[in-house]
């Protein structure tokens, strides 16, 4: 209670959030957002993270964060920063991140060579969306002197000019693992581009260059042999050449290829034009590449040679395909590709920006189930082929398209086409049309089976055969012809257990109904019976045991009927014991304590009150209930 009070107060102390993370032990200011243009320094010295993003910071002062040794990661982004001390970072010898993205810091001018010397432990560095749009016609260099001490850095996000040229000093980042260009102006993507880059890296992000149509060389990429990661989404290449510099990738593991929106309208040349039909040779090598996600979105693909797209030396490795946008794509063949993974791994979203396609091949991919809505982003489709899987059942989620007019599940585990899918076909059939293929099959012809073997007879859908092997009950095989030909002679038995199983099920009905009935004629008796059980047994418990079953309490007239008709129903008949005062109290004794006495000792007081009450003629009945309820 002691310390969230106390860390309730600290904002208000020092102007900024002050907070600890339990999980990961540190201890962070947030003064984000706060109008300020100074480094704080009424805030504690031992911080780890010091959040000053979104303030009005212009210029950091010299040894401005020397209280801060301890800091880890320094957050300055979205401020307006436009010069740096020299001695900007002196004393955080342990920080780890920087990120001064989204401020006016001149890659040519304002990194000089002792900038980060301070902090050169530095393993993540963001100072992307510093620079204006430059072009001056002449290369751009970049300050390798002051990042070429960063040999920690395994992340640089930062700005890609016009006419890049990275110095010596980037071969020494033996460390970096991501290289990230999100703020792009980029003219010509050269194969001298990236040649003085360390090929440790394994990320590369090219993204939006869309100032300017970026030529491109086939070897580019060359420098970095080891990526796993290759994302230009938004840069304005066209997909033609952007595949052609997939060269130095041939037969390596790819995690993820996204090649997304490189193509635009206002690019459409004749070797190039924006609507592109896919050859096999702009294919070459893409096709030999292990990739798990691959995104061709929104690049004007009309159409596809056989033997080009999604003919992939490895489909085994796709996880992920990505063709939204591509609006006239209508035909995928993933045959063999075993996509069954893919369906395991992403669910629903594994075809989820296909809405164009018509045909949908996807046999002989050891598909056993689909997910709920796996096909329903596929409205146009039309064709559909899913032999040589391990299917048990046509998916119901079929029945939601209205325009499928051929389907192909031969050669799977079918036991029988269920009524809500043969209704659907039927339905198809009416619409426009419907040819099913359900040949080598493991249908059964059973009891439960009936229905389909007399539909594969009476159907107006196109079916492959009118006879399908079946197994019936005693494991013989025959065909459904034979089945549909012999069928009271087969299945005479259904009928009889159809009725055997009619007949249990009445039966055991009567007797439910028999025995609640009994049970509640007989209601009363049961109560009191649990009643009186339950009551020997709390006597057991406590011990107590009682002279008396009655006292009898009465006035005046009535000893006569309480005489005559009480005492032998209840002694000699029921057999119970009653106290009675003018018979058993002794006298010389006073009344009133002899009778709370023999009150004490009985289980239980019959109250009789007026004369009437002997008259009456439900006298006995009443007694008799009393039996019951009251004793």
């Amino acid at each position: 209670m002691c310390i969230l009070i106390q860390c309730a107060e600290l904002p208000r102390v020092f102007q900024c959030d002050i907070q600890y993370d339990f999980i990961k032990k540190v201890t962070i200011a947030y003064c984000n957002n706060s109008g300020l243009t100074t480094i704080p320094q009424n805030i504690p010295s031992h911080i780890n993270v010091l959040d000053l993003s979104s303030n009005d910071l212009s210029k950091i002062d010299t040894n401005a964060f020397g209280n801060f040794s301890d800091l880890q990661v320094l957050n300055l982004t979205n401020n307006k920063l436009n010069s740096l001390s020299n001695k900007t970072f002196q004393g955080l010898s342990k920080l780890s991140v920087l990120n001064m993205s989204h401020n006016m810091l001149d890659l040519s001018q304002d990194y000089s060579a002792e900038l980060f010397l301070p902090i050169q432990n530095l393993t993540a560095l963001d100072i992307s969306y510093n620079m204006n749009q430059s072009d001056n016609g002449t290369g751009y260099n970049y300050p390798d002197h002051a990042i070429s001490v960063l040999r920690e850095l395994s992340f640089l996000a930062i700005d890609m000019m016009p006419l890049s040229q990275f110095g010596s000093g980037f071969s020494r980042l033996n460390n970096l693992k991501e290289l990230h260009f999100q703020s792009c102006y980029l003219k010509r993507l050269e194969n001298k581009t990236f040649q003085r880059f360390s090929s440790s890296v394994e990320v590369l992000t090219l993204r939006n260059c869309l100032l300017y149509f970026v030529t491109t060389e086939i070897d580019a990429l060359l420098p970095f042999p080891n990526l796993r990661v290759i994302d230009f989404f938004g840069t304005f290449m066209h997909l033609k050449p952007a595949l052609q510099l997939l060269n130095p990738y041939r037969y390596a593991n790819i995690t993820t290829i996204n090649f997304g929106r490189v193509s635009y309208p206002m690019r459409d040349f004749i070797d190039l034009p924006f609507s592109l039909t896919i050859t096999s040779d702009i294919i070459k090598h893409l096709k030999t590449i292990c990739v798990e996600n691959l995104d061709l979105s929104e690049n004007g693909i009309v159409d596809y040679e056989l033997g080009s797209l999604f003919s992939f030396d490895h489909p085994k490795c796709l996880r992920h395909l990505s063709f939204k946008g591509n609006s006239s794509l209508k035909n995928i063949v993933l045959k063999n590709a075993h996509i069954n993974n893919g369906i395991r791994k992403y669910g629903d979203r594994f075809f989820k920006d296909l809405a164009s396609v018509v045909s949908l091949d996807i046999s002989q991919n050891d598909i056993w189930y689909f997910t709920d809505e796996l096909l329903k982003p596929m409205t146009n489709l039309t064709y559909l082929y899913l032999s040589q899987n391990l299917l048990p059942s046509v998916p119901i989620q079929l029945t939601g398209h209205s325009y499928i007019n051929t389907l192909d599940v031969r050669n799977n585990l079918l036991t029988r086409v269920s009524s809500d899918n043969t209704r659907w076909a039927d339905w198809m059939q009416e619409l426009h049309g419907m040819t099913l293929n359900i040949h080598g099959n493991a249908f059964e012809c059973s009891c439960d089976t009936i229905d389909f073997i007399r539909l594969i007879q009476t159907t107006k859908v196109n079916l492959d055969s009118r006879s399908y092997i079946c197994k019936i009950s005693n494991g013989t095989v025959i065909d459904t012809l034979i089945a549909y030909n012999s069928l009271y002679d087969l299945f005479a038995d259904c009928k009889s257990t159809l009725w055997l199983t009619l007949a249990s099920s009445l039966l055991s009905t009567f007797v439910t109904i028999s025995l609640l009935l009994v049970v509640y004629s007989k209601r009363w008796q049961i109560l009191f019976s649990i009643y009186g059980i339950i009551r020997r047994t709390v006597e057991r418990e406590v011990r107590k045991s009682y002279q008396y079953d009655v006292y009898v309490s009465y006035e005046g007239e009535v000893v006569v009927w309480i005489k005559d008709v009480l005492i032998p129903k209840l002694e000699d008949e029921w057999g119970l014991a009653m106290c009675i005062k003018d018979r058993d109290f002794l006298s010389g004794t006073s009344l009133a304590d002899i009778e709370a006495a023999s009150i004490e000792k009985s289980r239980c007081i019959i109250f009789v009150i007026t004369p009437e009450f002997k008259s009456s003629h439900d006298c006995l009945f009443e007694l008799d209930r009393a039996k019951y309820e009251k004793l």
